[in-house]
């Protein structure tokens, strides 16, 4: 079939303008494929749907951060910025995002509460998308720069007396009463990437 032809050679160029981990041939086929499986996730817009059944064809913010520090650890910073993109489109206005996305950005409002997480995986993807080359111009961090501060904005916001975040929905969606570590450690590593990507492109090495 040349059309399949024609696309496995496409999806071959796609591949070699990056770089696929693995010790060995057989791990570097496995990374392949998971590489290959999570472009097909990614909507022209940026969109990165969580999976390909009706059920997990949403954008979880937590998912489509790891998602972008993905194509940026493979070299596919293009796409990693375009996922970036869209999660920077769809935060809302006190900097945080809702649990989940339609493909188009609008918020599902089902009723679930927000998981505080991705506000500390957003600026740790935006930094870490950065530091692997993503952007040496300038452009495009400053088009991402806004979302990163005001994730971090919003975590030190939601840090109590203790230092801690409140209680609340962990990445399994289940309620805590207590603060989690599943919504503590993100927040530190966002809070703590926010800062070394702020220092990086507000205060530039001569």
């Amino acid at each position: 079939d040349p059309g399949a032809m024609a696309a496995a050679a496409e999806t071959r160029e796609w591949l070699s303008e990056g770089s696929v981990p693995g010790e060995d041939e057989l791990e570097r086929r496995i990374s392949e494929r998971a590489v290959l499986n999570l472009s097909l996730l990614v909507r022209p817009n940026g969109a990165a749907l969580a999976g390909p059944h009706s059920r997990w064809s949403y954008v979880w913010p937590r998912d489509a951060s790891f998602m972008a520090a993905a194509f940026a650890a493979t070299g596919h910073h293009d796409e990693s910025y375009k996922i970036l993109e869209f999660l920077a489109g769809t935060q809302e206005a006190d900097g945080a995002w809702e649990a989940r996305y339609y493909a188009d950005g609008t918020p599902v409002l089902d009723g679930r509460s927000r998981q505080l997480d991705a506000v500390g995986w957003y600026p740790w993807a935006v930094w870490y998308w950065y530091v692997t080359g993503g952007d040496r111009s300038g452009e495009r961090i400053d088009a991402l720069w806004p979302a990163a501060r005001g994730a971090a904005d919003a975590a030190a916001a939601s840090l109590g007396a203790d230092g801690l975040p409140p209680g609340g929905a962990d990445y399994w969606e289940a309620e805590t009463l207590r603060p989690n570590l599943g919504t503590a450690a993100p927040l530190r590593t966002g809070l703590r990437a926010a800062a070394d990507l702020a220092k990086a492109i507000l205060e530039p090495e001569p």
